[in-house]
């Protein structure tokens, strides 16, 4: 089973195919702008820019059902916004990138298998 959760994206999307496949492209965009956004942050140690970047990949991730990564981009964005914990940001947001290229790689895949109608 894949990291995305197709049954809770089509409750989200009350089972519009049309709508399914823009959600995926709006994950597929919002997860390679995070990877950016966080790779940037923790390189210039931008404490305020990490915390933006991962509060806003949060919502698109619920839609698409993928809540495993909550927890830690929660605590990334609390100890980022009050200065925290930060010499242990850069080992969680590894842990977090890796996960966001891996749910890109499904998004592709799932895109991929839209071009042929519903989403694979």
């Amino acid at each position: 089973m894949g990291l995305i959760n197709l049954e809770a994206l089509k409750n989200t999307c009350a089972g519009d195919q049309e709508m399914m496949k823009e959600m995926l492209k709006m994950g597929r965009l919002s997860v390679m702008t995070a990877l950016t956004d966080i790779d940037n942050a923790i390189a210039s140690q931008q404490w305020d820019h990490l915390a933006r970047a991962v509060h806003k990949v949060r919502p698109i991730l619920s839609y698409l059902g993928i809540n495993s990564l909550s927890d830690d981009l929660l605590a990334v964005e609390r100890n980022a916004k009050e200065r925290r914990h930060l010499a242990g940001l850069p080992g969680l947001v590894s842990v977090i990138s890796g996960r966001l290229k891996e749910i890109h790689v499904e998004l592709e895949q799932q895109l991929a298998g839209s071009q042929t109608g519903a989403p694979a």
